[in-house]
């Protein structure tokens, strides 16, 4: 296998989520080179880099710093349908991953921030950080306790979500979870519980004549998750779920409640990173009796498969109730995504790589339904063991069913170089 080009630390065929369902800067930032697949297509898709690095030896843990300076040029800055304004910016990150290397117990911490910088239109000028921990309590053989806790500061990118005006400025968000799961085995028959929650916050939009709130879909939604697995295989299980959620809005008009019965497969990758993916019954109820009840199907999905030692394919999906919308006086929705993104080292210093997603909103309370449709191309080339330069091009293309003024497409091209330890 070449060793400069590898996807993560987990080989074969693994279906790559984090233990339970965590907040967003947990699922974007990787802890370690092990985490190499997000929970969502947005992270999948993401340009740069995805060379293993091995980390720094520290005592009983490996550190794992990198950090990267990319320019980019973007077609369609504020994602409108006519009159596009392009513009180059460059964007800086930094971030750094601690794990542990223990016989018992594990240990994971993460931070990571960068920003942003345009030429023209410093309005665009973003700024975004966050930090987290997760790790893994052994009690007994096949007992331990999971628990993590995340923290992201960012903000929503133009044509998508609620920015889809032309506000003044990107709407800035931040987002707190944290969960505990309790695992007991019994022989190869095991059961867990485990409960989440996740804090949600939108700063209100800036336009000319003041703002536009935005607290509408600021809140926190709880879930509570019972699960009966059975042991197929070491690391790799089937299971049965079944969980309860509440979420409650600083607009009341928008709680509601629900549950999910399902199944899954899950392949544990690290001694805190379990892989899942599963498939089942949704369903969602508003407290407003105005809104539409939601009897649907649910999925999430992260697959890797090793196909050959030099090609990668990775398959990221999901399908769920997400944040409310102002659309129609106030609408819930049912948010699917699905992408695909194929790894090929072509030599030990030369990958190649292209993507392809596809995305839909459901407007429930509402006839609207938006879809996008996402392509990617890139090349990275290992110009020293601690560095690499890579190039990427990506093309959106965002359309609406019953508003067209939204409408929009987008090509962004990218070269940046990273290194890391």
């Amino acid at each position: 296998m070449m060793r400069g080009y590898k996807s993560g630390r987990a080989g074969g065929l693994a279906l790559t989520a984090v233990f339970l369902t965590v907040p967003a800067a947990a699922q974007e930032t990787p802890v370690g080179a092990s985490n190499y697949l997000p929970t969502n297509v947005s992270g999948l898709l993401a340009p740069g880099s995805r060379r293993y690095s091995p980390g720094i030896r520290a005592g009983s843990f490996i550190v794992v710093p990198e950090a990267s300076a990319t320019l980019v040029f973007d077609d369609n800055v504020f994602a409108t349908p006519t009159n596009t304004k392009s513009d180059f910016y460059t964007n800086v990150d930094a971030r750094v991953g601690v794990i542990s290397n223990w016989s018992r117990h594990a240990l994971e911490l993460y931070a990571g921030g960068g920003g942003n910088f345009y030429n023209d239109y410093d309005s665009e000028n973003t700024g975004y950080a966050n930090v987290g921990i997760a790790g893994r309590l052994d009690i007994q053989r096949n007992f331990y306790v999971k628990a993590f806790g995340g923290y992201e500061y960012g903000y929503e990118a133009r044509g998508s979500g609620e920015s889809f005006q032309n506000f003044l400025e990107p709407i800035k968000t931040q987002t707190l979870g944290g969960g505990v799961l309790v695992h007991k085995g019994f022989n190869r028959l095991w059961g867990e519980v485990s409960g989440t929650v996740r804090d949600e916050e939108f700063f209100d939009a800036k336009v000319l004549m003041g703002e536009i709130d935005q607290s509408f879909r600021n809140g926190t939604a709880y879930e509570a998750t019972a699960r009966l697995g059975y042991e197929i295989s070491p690391k790799t299980s089937v299971f049965a779920e079944t969980s309860y959620d509440t979420r409650e809005y600083e607009d009341a008009r928008m709680d509601g409640e629900g549950y999910k019965v399902g199944a899954g497969v899950r392949y544990e990758l690290t001694r805190i990173t379990s892989a899942e993916a599963a498939i089942g019954f949704r369903s969602y109820e508003p407290d407003l009796a105005t809104l539409k009840s939601i009897d649907d199907w649910y999925y999430r999905a992260q697959l890797r498969w090793d196909v050959s030692p030099l090609l990668t394919v990775a398959l990221v999906g999901s399908r769920d109730v997400g944040s409310p919308s102002q659309y129609a006086t106030g609408s819930n929705r049912i948010n699917t995504e699905v992408g695909v993104r194929a790894d090929y080292a072509w030599r030990r210093d030369v990958a190649f790589n292209a993507g392809l997603a596809y995305g839909n909103a459901e407007y429930v309370d509402g006839s609207r339904d938006d879809d996008y449709f996402r392509a990617t191309a890139g090349v990275d080339y290992l110009f020293r063991p601690w560095l690499t330069v890579w190039a990427n091009y990506s093309y959106l293309d965002y359309e609406s069913n019953i508003v067209p003024t939204i409408d929009y497409d987008k090509s962004v091209f990218s070269v940046g170089l990273k290194t890391q330890y």
